[in-house]
């Protein structure tokens, strides 16, 4: 069954990259993650790497299903959208002049993301020294704290201090925004963006991973670099450091460089087993899992739902695993007709986005921010749904909607012509 769906994504693939020829469509990038995920996922059935569990049609047929509804959704948008862009040039946004005082006001915001993500980091390590004992040596205290970030004390650190503990995931690509607009504040952007990366530095390494991965969607998207082999270095010193880290984390098997390449292996397939496995699991309906953030609303407002615990149980695939992939959620929630439908409508929304900023990239101008920022999220959601939906979190409504505001923010200080 791999094979066949295997098989049908590449040629989907091929048809898109020659019909469309931009390589930041989502569907394009969507099914490129997806045929690496499953193409590595078959090396398993060859050689044995980690000796997964078979893997039951049905789960295959609902990871069909997701990959059809998001290509449906997706050219269903692009016909739509060439057509109409073709009939309706009002589409097209009105040329725009940014004041002069725009540098000063945008470096203003940069300033102030730094003091709060200072701040929000001292609250952070208050609780890391509160929970690890450092006098034991910095190697346990690094796994303390991997620990504890994952199921102890760190685990429930949140609220306002945990929002802002993760601002840098917003600040640092605002002050790369920030670059391709005002290159003569470069050197000042990048130190504080460098402070910034060094505020996300911990055990929980996946923030900063998808934040350097928004990042370099920016600088792709804004065309301050261009695609180039020079620019896979980044992804294997990423994939090279991570080995490293879970070799210091004693996760690597005792095998050193090559167990952590093995675990990363994992991370990247053993999604599928997992999720046929987990498949069995008691559905919670209403859409408790997916629309979380809006029950946490309601009851904010006065409304009572239970919260849905959103992590996932650990299953043996043989090995003890966790993560599942994007259509999880939608699949607990709605079924299989209704996450098809959930699907089908995320990627047409997602789409609808994609033209909308290559649009506007011949404008391209502080009030922009949100589409670039949002669009460059969602790229990294679609890069990393074959292990996590980041793109149904708190802290992606979070940042989404402060950097609405920044760009309201800008939009009402801009002079139109």
């Amino acid at each position: 069954m791999w094979f066949v769906l295997l098989f049908v994504v590449l040629v989907l693939l091929s048809i898109i990259h020659l019909w469309n020829k931009s390589p930041y469509h989502p569907l394009l990038v969507y099914l490129g993650v997806w045929v690496i995920v499953i193409g590595l996922w078959s090396l398993d059935e060859v050689f044995s790497i980690i000796g997964y569990i078979k893997v039951s049609k049905e789960a295959w047929v609902n990871l069909s299903l997701a990959h059809i509804s998001f290509v449906i959704g997706s050219v269903t948008a692009t016909i739509t959208l060439i057509y109409s862009q073709n009939r309706n040039r009002k589409l097209l946004p009105r040329k725009i002049i940014i004041n002069k005082s725009d540098s000063l006001k945008a470096m203003k915001i940069s300033n102030f993301f730094l003091i709060l993500s200072f701040v929000g980091y001292l609250s952070y390590i208050y609780v890391v020294i509160q929970s690890v004992d450092f006098g034991a040596g910095l190697a346990v205290a690094f796994k303390q704290w991997n620990y504890e970030a994952s199921y102890g004390q760190l685990a429930m650190f949140g609220g306002l201090s945990g929002r802002l503990y993760n601002l840098p995931t917003l600040a640092i690509p605002y002050n790369v925004f920030l670059i391709s607009i005002f290159p003569e504040q470069k050197k000042r952007l990048i130190i504080i963006s460098c402070i910034e990366i060094f505020f996300l530095i911990s055990p929980r390494r996946a923030i900063l991973i998808q934040t350097l991965m928004v990042v370099l969607f920016i600088l792709l998207l804004t065309r301050t670099i261009r695609i180039s082999i020079k620019i896979l270095v980044i992804p294997i010193i990423l994939l090279i450091l991570f080995s490293f880290s879970q070799v210091v984390l004693n996760k690597g098997q005792g095998e050193g460089i090559f167990g952590g390449l093995k675990v990363i292996y994992l991370y990247i397939t053993g999604n599928i087993p997992s999720f046929d496995l987990l498949m069995d699991r008691n559905r919670e309906g209403m859409g408790l899992m997916s629309l979380s953030n809006f029950y946490k609303f309601l009851n904010a407002i006065g409304y009572r739902f239970e919260n849905v615990d959103l992590s996932i149980d650990f299953v043996n695939i043989p090995t003890p695993f966790n993560t599942i992939p994007y259509n999880y959620y939608f699949l607990m929630d709605f079924g299989i007709l209704g996450s098809s439908f959930v699907i089908f409508t995320g990627a047409y929304g997602i789409t609808f986005l994609y033209y909308r900023t290559m649009t506007i990239f011949k404008y391209l101008k502080m009030e922009y921010f949100t589409y670039i920022y949002i669009y460059s999220y969602i790229l990294m959601g679609i890069l990393f749904s074959f292990r996590e939906n980041v793109l149904i979190s708190y802290n992606a409504l979070f940042f989404i909607l402060i950097s609405i505001m920044v760009s309201l923010y800008f939009k009402f200080q801009t002079r139109i012509v």
